[in-house]
């Protein structure tokens, strides 16, 4: 299959991405008070998924726990069966319900659904920021690999940056996290996201060391990827 040039990709990825920035406001007519901590909560941007969803019996004890003891530290909400232009919705998170919640889950791991064997291939990944940066994240099977950067600014004469993954691996709930060699001790630099298998996706955040600058990146599989942009060409 013959694929496209790597900085050929960011005006497809964009159309792509197109509507990932569409977000509704689900704060409206929403106390902004936590009913179980009584704190006042904060705004945030949260992935809106669609579809049915069947529940593990993991799922269900969060969701009962959820509903009880941390009702707003939700990462993602669900939008329902019928798919809706929005893809992100603000919604009001509670800094007590995530705490509660981490500790939850520090206590119940989640059960583990993909393996390092699952993950490893070529990925395509596209900064969904105002950056939008262009990624080829190789996984090898020895758990190595490369995080390659194409920044959506290059034009005619490509810059590319590319860092070493010293390891990389697939930890409870789906933690997907990559160590780099690092260039500066100080600046330490992590990719760490949660994969889904399902949706053939790695969502992922670039953090250059503690407090520094960060970028967020939905990858795809290059393979499912060049199937897009055959769509895109037609």
């Amino acid at each position: 299959m013959q694929k496209l040039g790597f900085s050929l990709l960011i005006p497809a990825l964009l159309v792509l991405l197109g509507c990932d920035n569409r977000r509704v406001d689900w704060t409206r007519d929403v106390s902004p008070v936590c009913r179980v901590h009584g704190t006042q909560m904060i705004k945030t941007n949260v992935p809106i998924e669609y579809g049915l969803f069947r529940l593990n019996e993991w799922g269900n004890a969060l969701a009962a726990a959820s509903s009880n003891n941390f009702p707003n530290a939700e990462g993602v909400v669900q939008g329902g069966c019928i798919v809706e232009n929005a893809t992100q919705a603000i919604i009001y998170v509670c800094a007590e319900c995530q705490l509660a919640r981490r500790h939850w889950e520090s206590e119940h791991p989640r059960p583990r659904n993909y393996t390092e064997e699952f993950a490893a291939g070529e990925w395509i990944g596209l900064d969904t920021s105002w950056r939008g940066d262009v990624f080829r994240l190789i996984l090898n099977p020895d758990r190595t690999g490369s995080l390659t950067e194409v920044p959506r600014e290059a034009t005619n004469k490509v810059s590319v940056y590319q860092y070493q993954i010293s390891k990389w691996s697939i930890a409870t709930n789906d933690a997907f996290e990559c160590l780099f060699i690092q260039r500066d001790v100080n600046e330490p630099l992590r990719l760490t996201g949660t994969i889904n298998g399902e949706k053939a996706a790695i969502t992922a955040i670039l953090h250059n060391g503690d407090g520094g600058w960060t970028q967020d990146i939905l990858f795809w599989r290059a393979k499912d990827l060049d199937e897009k942009m055959k769509i895109l060409r037609q």
